[in-house]
């Protein structure tokens, strides 16, 4: 699976102003340079989460100049059965019987953090400053549990990218999907 984190993006010159190529429905184009349109194209792509761009094969003879566009490392977002949600750089361990949180989404940090705390209840009382999955800690039991994180990650995977399954590199889904 390719890094989410990173992408390389042609930049060609066309009637006075640099254009990107289209990655996912997103280019970008600039009068003042090939290196200010890729940033601009990564500011547009990975939002909160872009880091910077470095030229990787230089323009020549009717042939695009490519920029590989940054982002934050990956991480990535997982529920507990209380409906706790953590976001961290390193996939959850299953305990040997199998149990343990449900991850159900993955991006660049920034751009994760960012989604979430918009898609995501936040915590009130003892779980002030911490993002709760909706529907889950109200569920009788864990069956209904995961029917509520299932919904709302489906849910949150249609809001994040206005009917796509990603904005700013960030996908929500089951692991074996997109994680």
């Amino acid at each position: 699976m390719p890094d989410p984190t990173t992408v390389d993006v042609a930049v060609m010159q066309r009637t006075g102003t640099y254009q990107t190529a289209a990655i996912n429905g997103v280019k970008a184009s600039c009068t003042a340079g090939e290196k200010q349109a890729a940033e601009r194209f990564g500011q547009k792509y990975f939002g909160p989460a872009y880091t910077g761009v470095q030229l990787v094969e230089a323009s020549a003879a009717f042939k695009p100049a490519v920029w590989r566009v940054n982002a934050d490392p990956k991480a990535y977002a997982w529920c507990y059965a209380t409906g706790l949600i953590e976001i961290h750089d390193t996939m959850p361990v299953d305990k040997p019987d199998g149990s343990g949180p449900v991850a159900f989404a993955s991006g660049p940090r920034r751009a994760l953090e960012e989604s979430l705390s918009v898609l995501a209840r936040h915590g009130q009382g003892a779980s002030k400053g911490k993002l709760i999955a909706p529907g889950v800690p109200e569920a009788k039991g864990q069956k209904d549990g995961m029917t509520a994180l299932i919904l709302w990650v489906n849910w949150c995977a249609i809001r994040n990218g206005q009917g796509q399954a990603k904005q700013h590199g960030v996908v929500y889904g089951r692991e074996r999907d997109v994680l």
